[in-house]
């Protein structure tokens, strides 16, 4: 028996995945094999409406939001919101996937770092630190703060990694 829609369930194409997605719900996941489907219905979601309502994605990238009660390791395709600090002291908002990548949202504006891409993490820092009226070494360590109540406030740090 299917609810209808809990906690607003959606499939959101993964380029418009934005700072009010986290917001609602602290943990999406990329979908990523018609498996998950079952996964989903397990839920009480009704996966063939959710489809059927789901926005057009040209590259068929969707992700939706996790409804388990288990925590989810941090890996490819798991998207964790985090209360974000940096070394100047600014509290900010972001989130974590993957071990290694990592964004941070401000003034409307997403930030995307990559450890395995120090040119572009080391300009999304520039740009921020601009944007934040700060040098650019401030913003290193950044400190997440997992906002899910499955992870009880785990922490992760990452340093400057160009």
């Amino acid at each position: 028996m299917f609810r209808k829609n809990p906690m607003n369930f959606r499939f959101v194409p993964a380029a418009n995945l934005d700072e009010s997605c986290f917001y609602e719900h602290s943990i999406w996941s990329a979908w990523e094999e018609p498996e998950q489907n079952e996964v989903i219905a397990n839920w009480g979601i009704d996966v063939d409406r959710e489809w059927e309502l789901a926005p057009p994605d040209t590259q068929n990238e969707y992700c939706f939001p996790y409804l388990g009660l288990d925590p989810l390791p941090l890996v490819r395709g798991i998207y964790q919101a985090a209360d974000v600090f940096c070394a100047s002291g600014h509290n900010l908002f972001g989130y974590l996937t993957g071990g290694f990548a990592f964004a941070v949202f401000f003034e409307e504006q997403i930030y995307r770092f990559n450890i395995n891409m120090s040119a572009a993490g080391k300009e999304s820092a520039a740009i921020l630190a601009s944007r934040l009226g700060l040098a650019t070494s401030s913003i290193f360590p950044l400190k997440f703060k997992l906002r899910s109540p499955l992870y009880n406030g785990k922490e992760i740090v990452y340093e400057k990694f160009w």
